[in-house]
């Protein structure tokens, strides 16, 4: 095993280019800020600050960890936002980077800034993330985990292998003043958000939907190297967290078995925007749900949404469970239109 120690105690250390780990048994301990001071856009992958892993291994590495000791990572991602109007490839650019790791840490960290997600934990399985916030991205979310981790040489999807379940954790973590959302889980499986804090999140004027939470699959499209079927269950759990004046939604949903658990929603804002990526941006819901499978809500308290406090789209064939939901000063209530099984309870 390798600790790499930053003991430095002045104002902030200065990097100029991204650090980049691709071996296994590697923890990096932070006692100092970090300025990230790159401006130059590169199509190949050279914009985010801290990088573990590569995509292109079929074998992951593990026993990663960053501990932060409460440092803040400062990505620069205002001065590399040209990506966006040149249509190059924007995936990058986060502030710390998870790619194929299986077993990992990240924690006591506060990633600002960055173009695109702060902190991404991306086709890994077995990683927590705790004790960190993420603010200010300027294309994307505060923090996603997102694929599936499919370590085999094939690369062959199955919903019944445990090969696809990502066992990530995001624990005691916020979110605030991201360009998107505060929280995304997309195309992945076996993921558990506790105890989080996603609050004033979303552009106003629309560039992307915003919102605290999602649950996705992003649009049938997408695809991560392999296919993964609209029904297949996500299982994705929000427990012990709150949303808080959120642009357009509270949690957007287009997966099958998520559950929220014990939640609270207050105050959403309807976008005046159109459309983004299929999302219609007219939002100001507090749970939007346009998938298929199973949604159970139970001991929810929701308030002051600018539409409604819950909305099922008219074309979803889903299983509802509502147990425990408390509805304050709402716009409108629970729109259910078209479900295949609603049980609603107290």
């Amino acid at each position: 095993p390798v600790t790499v120690l930053f003991p430095y105690t002045g104002n902030a250390m200065i990097l100029s280019d991204m650090i980049h780990f691709t071996r296994s048994n590697i923890t990096i301990e932070m006692y100092c800020d970090v300025k990230f001071t790159k401006t130059q856009f590169e199509k190949d992958n050279h914009m985010n600050v801290f990088k573990f892993g590569r995509i292109s291994d079929r074998t992951p590495i593990s026993n990663i960890n960053f501990i932060g000791h409460g440092i803040t990572i400062d990505a620069n991602g205002a001065s590399l936002g040209i990506a966006q109007k040149d249509h190059a490839q924007v995936a990058e650019g986060n502030g710390i980077r998870f790619q194929r790791i299986n077993g990992g840490l990240i924690k006591g960290v506060h990633v600002t800034n960055a173009l695109c997600d702060g902190i991404l934990v991306y086709v890994s399985k077995n990683v927590i993330v705790e004790n960190c916030e993420v603010s200010g991205t300027v294309m994307d979310n505060g923090l996603t985990v997102m694929g599936l981790p499919l370590f085999t040489s094939d690369w062959v999807f199955s919903k019944y292998e445990d090969r696809c379940r990502n066992n990530v954790i995001v624990r005691n973590c916020t979110a605030h003043n991201n360009e998107d959302l505060g929280f995304s889980a997309s195309v992945c499986h076996g993921v558990t958000f506790e105890n989080c804090v996603s609050y004033e999140n979303g552009n106003v004027d629309g560039f992307n939907a915003g919102g605290g939470y999602s649950a996705e699959i992003l649009f049938p499209e997408t695809k991560l190297f392999f296919e993964v079927p609209l029904d297949f269950d996500m299982d994705i759990t929000f427990r012990h967290c709150k949303a808080l004046n959120n642009n357009n939604y509270a949690y957007y949903i287009d997966v099958d078995g998520v559950t929220i658990d014990n939640c609270i929603i207050d105050k959403t804002i309807t976008n005046d925007a159109t459309t983004f990526n299929g999302r219609n941006t007219r939002g100001g819901n507090g749970i939007f749900f346009n998938g298929t499978g199973r949604l159970d809500i139970i001991n929810l308290s929701i308030a002051n949404t600018a539409m409604n406090a819950i909305c099922i789209n008219p074309n979803s064939k889903t299983t509802v469970r509502l147990e425990k939901v408390v509805l304050d000063a709402c716009e409108k209530g629970i729109y259910v239109p078209c479900v295949e099984f609603l049980y609603i309870k107290d």
